[in-house]
């Protein structure tokens, strides 16, 4: 039977944030309100509705930062259809948030975004902003099927116009073996993968997401903890 996207998979615990950061930035928020060892590791957050803008007092910015928009649909189909924007210091963020305001508006993101679910209404984004570093990142997902099984993709850092390197494993957590998948295999970080499985898990016992699904979580690799 095939995924109701009208349906959210987020739970009632969670729904307050969602419904007023949406998906991204509420879930965030969410984590940051109610699991306190994860609290540390999440990137400071800027939330903007309606039309409020960037007011930021430094008028030189030496740091990107990224934004993205954030809906309450993000958990039912609407995820990644609206671009994220890596903003460089000297472009100006509120140019950004305009571009990213008037996509969610446009035919062609609301025409989809109704077929998945008719409520979507583009006054519902929150624009979210946060510093962006360009560590070593990466996913972490469950396996569907095989409770305990977890899929991870690695992205290495990369210097202007090299290729993007990508390594992803399969981790058992009972065992702790793993098996590469695909990409590079030019080193396995057994620390730094019982960190990321050890997040994943105290975020679904905090009831972010209902317990039937799976869920991806994208995270950054510094040398002492990972950061989502």
């Amino acid at each position: 039977m095939p995924l109701d996207h009208t349906i959210p998979t987020y739970t009632d615990k969670a729904a307050p944030f969602i419904l007023e950061h949406g998906g991204k930035m509420g879930g965030l928020e969410f984590l940051r309100s109610h699991v306190p060892q994860l609290a540390g590791s999440i990137l400071p957050s800027t939330l903007l509705k309606g039309d409020q803008t960037w007011d930021d007092d430094r008028d030189i910015r030496s740091y990107r930062m990224i934004v993205r928009a954030s809906h309450p649909h993000d958990f039912q189909g609407l995820v990644d259809v609206i671009d994220t924007k890596v903003v460089q210091p000297e472009e100006d963020i509120n140019d950004i948030i305009a571009y990213i305001r008037h996509q969610a508006a446009s035919n062609a993101v609301v025409s989809y975004a109704q077929y998945e679910n008719p409520a979507y209404q583009e006054a519902d984004t929150t624009i979210g902003i946060q510093p962006y570093f360009p560590n070593k990142r990466g996913s972490i997902v469950e396996h569907p099927n095989q409770p305990g099984m977890f899929i991870i993709s690695n992205v290495a850092p990369r210097a202007l116009g090299s290729k993007m390197e990508i390594e992803t494993y399969g981790y058992d957590r009972s065992s702790g073996e793993h098996r590469w998948l695909g990409g590079s295999s030019s080193g396995y970080d057994k620390v730094a993968t019982e960190r990321a499985v050890e997040a994943y898990e105290l975020i679904r016992s905090a009831e972010l997401v209902q317990d039937p699904y799976s869920f991806q979580v994208e995270f950054l690799q510094h040398t002492d903890h990972e950061q989502l």
